[in-house]
């Protein structure tokens, strides 16, 4: 303005000027440029009278004009009354000159005073603003004591949040630096990290530098005073507070040690602190602070902020007009200059924001997840390219309705309630949903549904993103089936140790059990009383072992001989068998059926475990079926390359199908599990039945699956073919025909049990056989070494000593030809297998019958 006015005189060029530093003002917040133009008027008026300009009214009118908006605050009837009846707790404060200060008289004066006279005015609150004024941090304690209601002069922080609500700010400042005056002037506050800056403490200056720049060293002390003097005394390096409360200290206390030294690019809101309890006073005092006029800030602004006056202690200050002039215009042009950076940068700032609400909308538009917008009443508005690609649905066929379209009826009414529920009261849901897509198909879905809100904290919108998991949710079943197997392999395992802990024990015991009462009965009359009884015992023996039988199968450690077989042959076995004949004379409602047709029969296996499975699945679907119905029992080939259960090859395939009233759904997991049976224990069976025929399945590398509705249930066993017919004959003996010695041969039995020699010497002796018998290995050998026998009948485990494999490997040495049937109760099928690859004969489990020894040795000594 100077400049221009000294080259041209003229006022429109004065005009000119004033509308250019008035465009420079307008973008600064109205209270912060209401500071200057106070100032710029008073620049302005002075050069205008040295020159003998008369139209002084206009260029104050320019600038005033747009500012002035008076408005007049208007309350309820209830509002009047909430204020007429309630009389605030005001807490004075002094020590941040010129918002807060003491007077002569011990009152407090300032710039916060001053607004709250006229906020009062226009409100007409009530107050009591009695006791002595006290320093900043007494102010907050006596606030969260609940001892005052409010305070004028503060500004918002996360911790007062706690306790205090805040009024919109009426002035708003910088935050300043001081420094000593022969330091360099700070351009940039980051300057001050890992320095030592001192701040009143916890003054709401250090807070919000704090939030902005956490490097620095902030030293806390009483109050901006003694700010200052720590940077004077060399303890601090700088002082922050807000401009108007630095610029007043150094004027009055250190005009020749300090200077203002930069800005610190913060600003600081002066807002009303209320405790929370009479929040509803901060909309009131909103509205006061809206209607404050510029004509009114004026006031404050040339009482406190241009002219300084004598009401602030007992020194007074009196600046000439050049004084004042020269101090506005570089305080004006520091501030024009730290705003128009502060401008660059929010534009800046606004364009950085444009390129990444552009980069968002490319984000949401490209992103791999659906992404769905509704309105409050679940209405979509928007939905993404990825929505269309997971659900089948473009974007024109579900704008406008509701996500329901999606819904497949699997998650129930309690279940969306809930979702509600929560977006309703904490603004966020998440969790699975299972959706219908346009084609019909379920597919699984991850979402989180956000609620969308204004400035006001009003919820607009929901969003929800949403991430397709169905081939998560598929791998997560794949993997509780393969826990379940493990945990099913688990529990077999045990029971296997259990068995095999007390099955040769306990088939010993039941030898005696099966023995001796054959041996009782081969010599009473056939009228006795006693053939009764006895044959009761026999048969509770056999049954006994039976049960044992399938618990060595279960634990899957029973001995046992594989044979290259035709599947078909012995299906067809079982089906001639006593056991099938009184199956079906036991259901005789139920028809049977074979479909025998496959033409590669031939698998690798035991067919004794094979004729139990067939002999237990038989037996399940005749108990299944009702009034009438029908089993089958068919076979056939099938080529398997894509079972991770399997290895790939061939297999011969064999179906027990029922047309009963089939399984339960949540019983089908739990069949194979042992002793899990509906039915009656020791009535239809032990609960083992099944478990054997899936042990029997793992054990020939086969697998067995189940499929079952309302019209039945079918059974499937996957067996390996092999490659080859092997015609020998199986070296288990399972006859109970009896044959007679022709030849008076000589048997040895070597047993460690006293019992098991005793019985298996008489059965021998009753069928005229020559017999000595020995309690270990090493007396077999000894035996032997002196006498040679034509049969050897080893028991496989013998403790202490070496077992029944040893023992007749060590007689081999001797006599290579030497027979030998192996007996066990259970053991290892490898030492079993060995024993018959390097020579022995037979094979036979205990207990046995005497019909079963007599087979066995007779087929040994080849009769």
């Amino acid at each position: 303005i100077l400049s221009n006015y000294s080259r041209k005189k003229n006022r429109d060029a004065l005009l000119y000027e004033a509308e250019q530093t008035h465009k420079l003002i307008m973008p600064l917040p109205v209270p912060v440029g209401s500071i200057f133009k106070p100032l710029i008027v008073d620049v302005a008026t002075l050069i205008m009278t040295q020159e003998g300009i008369e139209d002084k009214g206009y260029l104050q009118d320019f600038f005033f004009t747009s500012y002035s908006d008076p408005q007049e605050v208007i309350l309820t009837t209830e509002e009047r009354a909430y204020l007429d009846s309630t009389i605030f707790r005001r807490q004075r404060s002094y020590g941040w000159e010129p918002f807060s200060a003491k007077d002569k008289d011990g009152g407090t004066i300032g710039i916060g005073e001053e607004y709250w006279n006229l906020i009062c005015g226009k409100l007409g609150i009530q107050e009591d603003a009695t006791g002595e004024p006290i320093l900043f941090a007494n102010v907050l304690k006596k606030m969260q004591q609940g001892k005052t209601d409010l305070y004028v002069s503060t500004s918002r922080t996360k911790e007062r949040e706690t306790y205090a609500v805040f009024s919109e700010y009426y002035e708003a400042f910088p935050i300043a630096i001081a420094i000593r005056k022969g330091d360099d002037y700070i351009f940039n506050a980051s300057t001050l990290e890992g320095k030592k800056v001192a701040v009143g403490k916890n003054y709401s200056a250090y807070h919000l530098l704090k939030a902005r720049y956490p490097e620095i060293d902030f030293l806390q002390v009483t109050n901006t005073t003694e700010a200052i003097k720590r940077v004077v005394s060399g303890e601090a390096y700088a002082a922050v507070d807000i401009l108007p409360v630095l610029q007043f200290q150094i004027n009055r206390m250190f005009p020749d040690d300090m200077k203002l030294g930069g800005a610190a690019g913060v600003m600081f809101p002066v807002q009303i602190m209320v405790r929370k309890e009479h929040a509803a006073l901060i909309p009131l005092l909103n509205r006061a602070i809206a209607s404050i006029t510029s004509e009114e800030r004026t006031v404050i602004y040339r009482k406190w902020l241009v002219n300084t006056s004598d009401t602030i202690g007992e020194d007074t200050v009196d600046y000439t007009l050049l004084w004042q002039v020269l101090a506005g215009c570089g305080l004006l042009l520091a501030m024009i200059i730290i705003w128009n950076r502060r401008l660059a940068r929010e534009i800046s700032k606004r364009k950085q924001m444009a390129t990444e609400l552009q980069k968002l909308s490319r984000a949401v538009e490209q992103s791999p997840n659906p992404i769905v917008i509704t309105d409050l009443n679940a209405v979509i508005e928007y939905v993404n390219p990825a929505f269309s690609r997971v659900t089948g649905y473009f974007p024109g066929e579900v704008i406008g309705k509701n996500p329901r379209i999606l819904k497949s009826g699997v998650q129930k009414t309690l279940f969306y309630q809930k979702m509600w529920n929560d977006l309703d009261q904490v603004g966020v849901w998440k969790g699975e949903l299972c959706n219908r897509k346009k084609d019909g198909k379920l597919y699984w879905e991850f979402a989180t549904i956000s609620s969308i809100k204004d400035d006001s904290g009003k919820t607009t919108h929901y969003v929800a993103v949403k991430e397709d998991i169905s081939k998560r949710k598929k791998d997560e079943k794949e993997k509780e089936k393969l826990i379940t197997q493990l945990h099913q392999a688990q529990k077999l395992e045990s029971i296997g140790l259990m068995a095999g802990g007390v099955a040769h024990d306990l088939n010993n015991i039941l030898a005696g059990v099966v023995g001796y009462p054959e041996l009782i009965l081969s010599d009473l009359p056939s009228d006795s009383a006693l053939r009764k009884p006895i044959e009761a015992i026999r048969e509770s023996g056999k049954r006994a072992a039976m049960v044992v039988a399938d618990m060595l199968t279960v634990a899957r450690g029973a001995a046992s001989i594989r044979e290259c077989l035709d599947l078909n042959t012995i299906i067809q076995e079982y089906l001639d068998s006593p056991e099938h004949e009184k199956l079906r004379s036991l259901y005789p409602q139920v028809v049977w059926e074979y479909k025998l047709t496959a033409d590669q029969p031939m698998i690798l296996c035991s067919s004794v475990h094979v004729k139990k499975c067939l002999m237990n699945l038989a037996g399940n679907a005749a108990e299944a079926i009702g009034d009438q119905g029908s089993v089958t029992l068919s076979t056939t080939n099938r080529s398997i390359n894509n079972d991770d259960s399997l290895n790939t090859g061939e297999y011969v395939v064999v179906f027990v199908q029922d047309t009963g009233t089939g399984i339960k759904e949540e019983d089908c997991d739990h069949i194979f599990e042992p002793f899990y049976s509906k039915k009656v224990m020791g009535k239809s069976g032990t609960g083992l039945g099944l478990t054997v025929v899936w042990n029997t399945m793992e054990d020939h590398d086969g697998k067995v699956t189940v499929k079952s509705d309302n019209k039945g249930t079918c059974f499937q066993l996957c067996f390996p073919t092999c490659c080859m017919k092997d015609n020998t004959v199986s070296s288990t003996v399972d006859s109970d025909e009896t044959y007679t010695s022709i030849a008076n041969e000589h048997i040895l039995v070597v047993d460690d049990e006293l019992q098991l020699r005793d019985i298996a010497s008489q059965m021998l002796i009753a069928l005229g056989y020559r017999v000595d018998v020995v309690s270990s290995g090493e007396e077999a050998i000894e035996f032997v070494q002196n006498r040679k026998v034509d049969l050897l009948v080893l028991d496989m485990l013998m403790v202490p000593g070496i077992n029944g494999r040893q023992t007749y490997k060590e007689i081999l040495k001797l006599y290579p030809d030497q027979k030998a049937i192996i007996v066990s109760g259970f053991s290892e099928s490898d030492d079993v297998k060995t024993a018959l690859d390097i020579g022995a004969d037979m094979f036979i489990r205990k207990p046995y019958s005497m019909g079963q020894l007599s087979r066995a040795v007779r087929d040994a000594l080849g009769r």
